[in-house]
């Protein structure tokens, strides 16, 4: 938590205490691997002298945009392994946007039924219906 030492929340500004957290931490992450715990959020709250309400939403903010994994009973860690799906720029399969990025996705059955065609489907693909 060192590198956090020089760094302090202003509260005389009219930016949210919650948000110079996140701003901060992000900075403190990428000084982190992969993996690394975070400080718990009662050591930022008496390192920042703010609540741990607000310690709380500059957190859970850094997981939902997937700079940070939570694990029960464990802490909160660093996590580098990020997808971004460009989706709405360009459409291409999950699989080869996934190994552009150098991950090896996998299809895996999960269930299978037999079933007979219903009437519309038959109809749409020239087959017997049932």
């Amino acid at each position: 938590m060192k590198e956090l030492a020089d760094k302090s929340i202003d509260k005389s500004i009219p930016i949210p205490l919650y948000f110079q957290l996140k701003e901060i931490m992000l900075g403190y992450l990428e000084t982190l691997d992969d993996g690394d715990v975070i400080p718990t959020e009662v050591e930022l709250c008496e390192h920042f002298d703010i609540s741990r309400p607000t310690v709380r939403q500059a957190i859970s903010e850094l997981v939902t945009e997937g700079q940070i994994v939570r694990r029960k009973g464990k802490g909160s860690f660093v996590s580098r392994q990020k997808i971004k799906q460009d989706f709405l720029l360009v459409l291409e399969s999950f699989n080869e946007e996934m190994q552009e990025k150098g991950l090896n996705p996998e299809t895996k059955l999960v269930s299978m039924k037999m079933r007979g065609a219903s009437a519309r489907a038959a109809e749409v693909f020239g087959i017997e219906a049932g």
